[in-house]
């Protein structure tokens, strides 16, 4: 597997992230580095101050605005799915925001189901360790529109 301080993607992932749906996974080390600052989405009072993630390309940033963070199933949510299909791609992505922790903070209206709007899932474990679930923030792909 990868080294405990890499961040990683699939291998089916397209370098520049122009993907329908891009996960990044970390380890969630309990001296708290790598991902396991994700596990701050847990608490309302971060989540309304930390809406926005960032990752820098060499020749780009993408910006992307949170939409839920959650416990979730520990599947391939890139290869697990056929996300090529736009009906599929909304659907899931509105499942996903059903399973949000947030319901309050994040509503329909104002969260784009659009197949047109790329997404990304950071991931990584729950401490202590749980073979069968992740814990999960997800994004929508803003770029200059926020």
């Amino acid at each position: 597997g990868p080294y405990p301080g890499c961040l990683y993607t699939d291998n089916v992932i397209n370098k520049d992230l122009s993907d329908r749906l891009i996960a990044i996974y970390g380890h969630n080390n309990p001296n708290g580095i790598m991902f396991a600052q994700l596990h701050k989405y847990e608490k309302q009072d971060f989540m309304d101050k930390n809406r926005y993630f960032f990752v820098y390309l060499p020749n780009d940033i993408k910006v992307y605005k949170v939409f839920t963070a959650h416990t979730g199933l520990s599947i391939n949510l890139v290869t697990g799915y056929d996300l090529t299909d736009d009906s599929t791609y909304t659907t899931f992505l509105k499942e996903i925001w059903k399973d949000n922790t947030y319901n309050d903070l994040t509503h329909e209206e104002d969260t784009n189901f659009s197949p047109d709007v790329n997404t990304m899932v950071l991931s990584t474990c729950i401490y202590p360790s749980t073979y069968t679930e992740r814990y999960l923030v997800f994004g929508e792909e803003v770029n200059g529109n926020w």
